[in-house]
C-alpha cells in the first residue's frame, strides 16, 4: 500500500467512524415517550347553537335549581343544563327518600330519633348544593324557630368554603353552606333553617325540610321529563376527546405535531374498525370554565419533561363520515360497551434524529371512565 492509498484509507476511516459516532449520539439522543391514556370524554363544539324544543324551554320556566334555556341556545349553555339534569335524577331521588324518612320521624313525635333523621339528608352534599342555589335565587324560604325555644346544637360559623356552618350531630359532624361571607344575601335566607337546627325545633324543622322535599320533587318531575329532549340536543352534536400524558424522557425536545387518527373497534361481533381524524388541544382556564383550546401549530414537549393534552376528533357524531360513509352512529353505539377499544395515533419530530416518527397510544376501554387495567400497552 503506497502512501497515497494509506492516506485515502485513514481519511475514509476517519469520516466512517465520525459519521457512526455522530449518528449513534443522535440515536443515544433520541425521544423516548411514556405515554398514558388518562381518559376518555365526549365534549361539544361551545358555541354551535342548538334549537331548543319548546317543551323544554316550558318545563324549566319553572325549574329552581336546573339552569333554564331559551329557544335557541349555546351548547355550552345546553351542556350545563343537561348536568344539572343529570345530577338532580341521580343524587336528588336518594335525597327524597331520606328527606321524607326525617320529616316522617319529626312528625311522630320521636324527641329522641330526631337528631338522627335529620343527619342522614344534610349528610349528603346534594341537599347542601340543592338549597344554597334555590335560596339565593329565592325559590325557598325557612321558617326560624321561636325565640324561647331552647337551644340543643352548636352551629359554628367557619371560614371554609368562604363562609359556612359547622355542627356536630350524633351521626357526624355535618358541614353547611358555601360563600356566605361573599353572598350576605344567601346567608341571611339561610338563618331561620340553622336556627331551627340548632334548636332542633321539630315543628320549624318539619316544614322547611317539607318544603325542600316538595321542590325537590318537583324538580325530579322536571328533569325526567326533559332528560331525553336535552340529549337529543346534545348527542348528535358530540366529539370524542383522548386525553393523553406524555413524557419525554429523550436528551432532546420532540415536538407532536397536531393533528392524529382515533381508531375504535370491538374485541368481539363486529370487526369493522372506525377511523376517523382529530386534532390537537390543551386545557385553557382563561375563561374560568377550564375548556380545550385549539393548539394549531402543535406541541414542543422538552427533554425530561411531560405535557397533558387531548386529541379531539375533528368531526361531530353527526357529520362524522368514513369512506362516504356515516359512522357517527356506528362510533356512538359502541361508546361505553364493555369489548369497545380505542387507541390514537400520531406523529411527532425528534430534535434528535431529525426525522417524522409515527406513534401509538396504548390501548383503552372506549367509555367515558376505565380503570388502570383497562388500559394495554
Amino acid at each position: 500500500m503506497n502512501g497515497l492509498t494509506y492516506a485515502v484509507v485513514v481519511i475514509g476511516a476517519a469520516l466512517l467512524s465520525g459519521s457512526l459516532a455522530a449518528a449513534y449520539q443522535n440515536y443515544r439522543r433520541r425521544t423516548r415517550l411514556f405515554i398514558i391514556v388518562q381518559r376518555i370524554s365526549t365534549s361539544q363544539r361551545t358555541s354551535k347553537k342548538a334549537k331548543v324544543p319548546e317543551n323544554v324551554v316550558g318545563f324549566l320556566e319553572n325549574a329552581a335549581y336546573i339552569a333554564p334555556l331559551s329557544h335557541e341556545e349555546t351548547l355550552r349553555s345546553v351542556s350545563k343544563t343537561a348536568r344539572d339534569v343529570e345530577r338532580v335524577i341521580a343524587h336528588g331521588e336518594p335525597l327524597l327518600v331520606d328527606l321524607r324518612a326525617a320529616i316522617s320521624t319529626l312528625k311522630s313525635g320521636e324527641e329522641s330519633r330526631t337528631l338522627d333523621s335529620v343527619f342522614a339528608p344534610l349528610g349528603r352534599n346534594f341537599f347542601d348544593t340543592f338549597i344554597c342555589c334555590t335560596a339565593l335565587v329565592g325559590k325557598i324560604h325557612f321558617d326560624a324557630p321561636p325565640e324561647k325555644a331552647v337551644q340543643k346544637v352548636r352551629a359554628f360559623r367557619v371560614g371554609d368554603e368562604s363562609g359556612s356552618y359547622h355542627l356536630d350531630l350524633p351521626g357526624g359532624a355535618v358541614n353547611f353552606g358555601a360563600l356566605l361571607d361573599e353572598q350576605p344575601v344567601l346567608d341571611d335566607r339561610l338563618t331561620p333553617f340553622v336556627r331551627s337546627l340548632e334548636k332542633i325545633d321539630v315543628d320549624s324543622l318539619s316544614t322547611n325540610l317539607t318544603r325542600v322535599a316538595e321542590l325537590l320533587q318537583a324538580e325530579v318531575t322536571i328533569a325526567k321529563a326533559i332528560q331525553e329532549g336535552v340529549r337529543s340536543l346534545m348527542e348528535p352534536k358530540r366529539q370524542w376527546d383522548l386525553c393523553l400524558y406524555v413524557a419525554n424522557y429523550g436528551e432532546t425536545a420532540m415536538f407532536v405535531l397536531p393533528q392524529a387518527d382515533l381508531e375504535v373497534w370491538r374485541r368481539s361481533g363486529a370487526k369493522d374498525r372506525f377511523r376517523t381524524p382529530c386534532y390537537l388541544a390543551v386545557e385553557s382556564s382563561d375563561d374560568g370554565a377550564g375548556t380545550w383550546r385549539d393548539e394549531d401549530s402543535g406541541l414542543i414537549i422538552p427533554p425530561g419533561e411531560s405535557r397533558e393534552f387531548v386529541f379531539i376528533t375533528r368531526q361531530a357524531q353527526e357529520d362524522m363520515v368514513m369512506n362516504g360513509s356515516n359512522i357517527g352512529g356506528e362510533m356512538a353505539a359502541r361508546f361505553n360497551q364493555p369489548d369497545s377499544q380505542v387507541q390514537a395515533e400520531f406523529d411527532y419530530i425528534s430534535a434528535g434524529l431529525r426525522s417524522r416518527k409515527n406513534t401509538k397510544t396504548p390501548v383503552a376501554r372506549f367509555a367515558e371512565a376505565f380503570n388502570a387495567a383497562d388500559v394495554s400497552g
